[in-house]
């Protein structure tokens, strides 16, 4: 299919650059302002910014993005106002398609790639939108063109993307993906995304694409989670076209922007380029690099997005959860439901498919199973609980076991339940923490490779060490097998080959007899007879030349088996002496299988690992006095490593101290005291180490100091045993984390830790059940604000029942109880807009007019 060439110049300076709009002087006179259609914050905005517009002389209309009712206006606009979040920019850059009229977004959501003020510096520029001085930015966008066999055509143009997904849940979509023609690939995935510029920081990015500066004229295709198939992203050439054809049965979605989305039938065929028309953004603020503008925006969120993170969770059959499908997205995602109506079914399901022990009484009434599936950073979990209390697993659809589902989950999801082992309470995670925290891993992996080297060198010493009667023995025993084996010179595959010739030959009379038959009668056979009497057929017959053409073919075809067959005799022969080596090398390799593994492969393998062995016994550096020095400069080496390594902890532990404490303060719990515990257990086999056996760093406390040079235990994290202590009253002796994380005011401390360790450690996955358990509404705009900061990091789940934390959420999920009189059953619904400023004030407890206005209030407070 040819591509359209694009009818407007595409600007090719970078951002910063700019190009002024109008020019000085000039003053527009007509404005169109697009406000989201679910924030009542806003649609009042919009009214407001159109009211300071016309009372600065400029002709202005406002209108619901959304909306489909005529907007006459539209045509006449110099400019267009985009009140919302990048959503609302998306729909009013679509909505100006063909017009080419500029323009620029509020931003009123969270991240604003795409916009370029906040409502306070609007208002303060409204001078400047009135005269124009501005710059614009251009930007490509993206065309679809749908060619459907039913007629069913259709055209589409986007500025983030065009997406090709699946159409029913839990089922791959099968796309045939070619690019300027040549066939790519037929991907089983979960959908392609073809991305501008602009969109590379959207779906595509948390689908791992990369990131393109965005007055790039470049298309981004990736495929989301793609089995089998390249799972890389492929940057196009500009002029590139992709087609997207679908092959599965149960047809595809087709999106543009995440917004509008068309179901396709199997065979549609979706053409995807650059589109001819052009997006122009006003910008007022001062150009800077994209890098640095990219880095000021997300705040975090950038290694946030490309961290693993929950895309999805399937609920079936588990508890009250009949059928239950959970999109969490990025951020902050909030659970509100009355008592009962399984909210916490959420942390029970994600506990139990990553690896928690769980009986069959979680099976739902009438079921014959359970069934969690998640969809984690790219890769697919599913874990199975059937009414036998056998459960399996999967991974990317693999069997696998429990072992493997939880070393996915340690140290990428936390699970902050009343009955959850946590990640951050083991020692061996937090010891990990605190590494990250201070920057130490180069410091823990240059340890890491000394114990390994110690461990090699000691288990050398070991078989040394051993009775010198019984080593002989060994040497004697291994050099007796390395010569057996490789007297033997064995080759992969050869027994295979053998047992073939041995029937060959076994059997060589009997071959030669059948080739002498079947020669005889191709012989025999009169073909030439036939196709001379079908060669008159034709004659008499016209129609009858497919009967001449397939007795020509018949003659050909017997010659070229009579050729076959004779070059197949002259490779026959009866040769008994070659018969019984072939059946004497069989018997041989059978022996050695015996002896040494059940195949060829397996006996090879085993002599390999022999002549190790042997090396080791005899070989250059097997003295006890050669393996003893190298032992002890070993041990020097480990103790001065372990020894930086310990300090370097140690003094960082103090600054961890007081990141947490301020968290704390924050939360209102000054009163709780974080502790960090060092140990060290004596081994005489152990390095030497000038570290303290027991010290505890605590909040601004200074460190113990060096301590006596001595043995101590080791692994490869080095010879500390790291434990973060806490008390939470005065006067009590702090305790190991392990031993209090219990109850809503542990829970909250450990939302002060991890806050504190977000701004050093890697995104991970926080599940949060009653965080605000004990609070009051005084304190849950804390706990919400603390939430947010978490939530800037990393992605959180968070069940609550405070409406002061629920509207901090940027996405907010109602669970609530279901029953036809004979089940029950849990149901979700993600809400927005009005619907949720019911279900805030209904946890306020209110039901007229002033819930309501307490819940707006409540929302407008949370997005300050």
């Amino acid at each position: 299919m040819e591509r359209p060439g694009p009818t407007f110049g595409l600007a090719t300076f970078e951002v910063g650059d700019s190009k002024l709009g109008g020019g000085r002087g000039v003053v527009l006179k007509n404005a169109v302002v697009f406000h989201a259609p679910k924030s009542e914050g806003a649609a009042a905005f919009a009214s407001q910014l159109a009211r300071e517009l016309e009372r600065a002389g400029v002709a202005t209309a406002v209108q619901d993005a959304w909306s489909e009712e005529p907007f006459p206006e539209l045509d006449k606009a110099g400019l267009v106002c985009c009140i919302g979040g990048d959503g609302t920019v998306l729909r009013s850059a679509r909505r100006v398609v063909p017009r080419g009229i500029p323009l620029f977004g509020v931003n009123m959501g969270r991240l604003g790639f795409l916009t370029d003020m906040s409502p306070r510096d609007c208002f303060n520029n409204v001078e400047r939108i009135v005269a124009e001085d501005w710059r614009l930015e251009e930007r490509i966008m993206v065309r679809c063109d749908v060619r459907d066999p039913a007629g069913r055509n259709f055209e589409a143009h986007g500025l983030n993307d065009i997406v090709v997904s699946r159409s029913l849940p839990g089922r791959p979509v099968y796309v045939d993906v070619r690019i300027d023609g040549a066939r790519l690939a037929n991907y089983r995935c979960d959908g392609i995304i073809v991305a501008t510029p602009t969109g590379s920081t959207g779906y595509s990015l948390s689908a791992g694409g990369p990131i393109l500066a965005p007055t790039e004229h470049h298309l981004v295709m990736t495929p989301v989670s793609a089995h089998l198939a390249l799972g890389r992203s492929l940057v196009l050439q500009p002029a590139s076209v992709v087609e997207l054809e679908v092959t599965s049965d149960s047809g595809a979605i087709v999106s543009i922007d995440g917004q509008d989305e068309v179901p396709v039938a199997s065979g549609v065929r979706v053409f995807v380029h650059q589109s001819e028309h052009i997006t122009r953004f006003v910008r007022f603020r001062a150009p800077q690099t994209f890098y640095s503008d990219l880095a000021e925006r997300l705040e975090g969120q950038l290694s946030s997005a490309m961290s693993p993170g929950a895309d999805r969770l399937e609920i079936a059959d588990f508890a009250v959860a009949r059928s239950v499908v959970i999109e969490p997205g990025a951020g902050l995602t909030v659970f509100t439901g009355e008592t009962g109506a399984g909210k916490s079914l959420v942390v029970d399901a994600l506990a139990f498919v990553f690896g928690a022990r769980r009986g069959r009484e979680v099976i739902a009434s009438g079921a014959e199973r359970a069934t969690v599936r998640a969809h984690v950073g790219g890769r697919v979990l599913e874990r199975t609980i059937a009414l036998s209390g056998r459960t399996s697993a999967r991974i990317d659809g693999e069997p696998a076991t429990v072992e493997d589902l939880r070393a996915l989950a340690e140290g990428f999801v936390d699970i902050h339940g009343q009955s959850e082992q946590l990640a951050i309470l083991s020692p061996r995670v937090q010891l990990a923490v605190l590494d990250e925290f201070a920057g130490l891993s180069g410091e823990r992996e240059a340890v890491s490779r000394t114990v390994r080297e110690l461990r090699e060198v000691r288990r050398q010493l070991g078989s040394l060490a051993t009775d010198a009667r019984e080593r002989e023995r060994l040497v004697e025993q291994l050099r007796f097998e390395t010569e057996e084996i490789d007297g033997a010179a064995l080759r992969p595959g050869e027994a295979e080959e053998l047992r073939r010739e041995q029937s060959v030959l076994g059997n060589a009379r009997r071959l030669l007899e059948d080739v002498a038959v079947a020669l005889e009668a191709l012989d025999s056979a009169a073909l030439g007879e036939v196709v001379r009497a079908t060669g008159d057929l034709v004659q008499r017959d016209p129609g009858a030349s497919d009967v001449a053409e397939l007795a020509a073919t018949l003659e050909s075809t017997a010659g070229e088996l009579s050729r076959t067959l004779r070059r197949y005799r002259e490779g026959l022969e009866e040769d008994p002496e070659r018969l019984a080596a072939a059946g004497e090398r069989l018997d041989r390799i059978a022996r050695l299988c015996r002896k040494y593994g059940e195949t060829v492969e397996d006996v090879l393998r085993y002599g390999e690992d022999a002549a190790r062995r042997l090396a080791g016994l005899t070989g250059e550096g097997a003295s006890l006095d050669g393996l003893r020095a190298k032992e002890a400069s070993l041990l020097g080496r480990l103790g001065e490593q372990a020894t930086n390594l310990s300090r370097a902890r140690r003094a960082a532990a103090g600054d961890l101290v007081r990141a947490i404490s301020e968290e704390l303060e924050s939360l209102s719990m000054g009163q709780a005291v974080l502790s960090v515990g060092f140990a060290c257990e004596d081994d005489a086999a152990g390095p030497l180490v000038a570290v303290p056996d027991y010290e505890i760093v605590i909040t601004r406390s200074p460190l113990a100091g060096e301590g006596e040079l001595h043995g101590v235990a080791f692994t490869e994290a080095g010879v500390d045993r790291v434990e973060f202590l806490v008390s939470f009253n005065a006067g009590e002796s702090p305790r190991p984390l392990s031993a209090v994380a219990s109850g809503g005011e542990t829970s909250r401390f450990l939302l002060a830790l991890t806050t504190a360790l977000g701004s050093a450690g890697s995104g991970r996955l926080e599940v949060l059940d009653e965080v605000d358990e004990g609070v009051g509404g005084r304190m849950g705009a804390v706990v919400g604000r603390a939430l947010r900061r978490l939530a800037a990091k990393h992605q959180v789940l968070c069940i609550t029942h405070l409406p002061q934390v629920a509207a901090f959420g940027d996405r907010h999920v109602v669970v609530s109880k279901q029953t036809d009189g004979e089940r029950t059953w849990s149901e979700i619904a993600v809400v927005d807009g009005g619907a949720r400023v019911e279900e805030l004030a209904a946890m306020l407890g209110g039901t007229g007019e002033a819930g309501l206005q307490a819940a707006r209030e409540l929302l407008a407070a949370a997005a300050q």
